[in-house]
């Protein structure tokens, strides 16, 4: 009788500690996924307040005398040399775009800006120096002036 009694002890016992251990775990995860809403609700918050982005505009294509380019250009060559700002090249669709038969023009103009006390850019020389129209290359700023490859 002692037996039976002793494989009903064992068996109740290992029940209790398994009923504890699933507890314990129910209550872990749940506490886990409490956090994790938890954290995951404050993230756009925190979101907003990181990842802000602030945009001056301090050139506008639409000051140019040169009408076709008023929407200006693409992948344009561009660096700063001192207090000026270099830009070279670029493409462009000025007469059409591309889903309206417009063909891309490639110019081999170079316009020079000065940053005045405003923060703004003025233009102070325009010229089609370029040896030859182009765009969408690279860029650096050396201390010779702007590198285009």
């Amino acid at each position: 009788m002692s037996t039976t009694v002793t494989m009903k002890t064992i068996a109740r016992t290992a029940a209790t500690r398994i009923n504890r251990m699933f507890t314990t775990s129910t209550r872990r995860i749940s506490a886990l996924v409490a956090a994790l809403i938890f954290v995951l609700c404050l993230t756009p918050m925190r979101a907003e307040k990181i990842n802000r982005f602030h945009q001056t505009n301090i050139f506008s294509m639409e000051m140019m005398e040169d009408s076709t380019l008023t929407e200006g250009m693409a992948g344009s060559f561009f660096g700063k040399q001192g207090n000026h700002f270099i830009m070279a090249g670029g493409s462009a669709f000025p007469f059409g775009k591309p889903w309206e038969g417009g063909k891309k023009h490639f110019s081999d103009q170079v316009f020079l800006f000065l940053q005045n006390s405003k923060g703004n850019l003025e233009i102070i020389y325009s010229g089609n120096d370029l040896p030859r129209p182009l765009a969408e290359g690279a860029s650096a700023t050396l201390p010779q002036g702007l590198l285009c490859m």
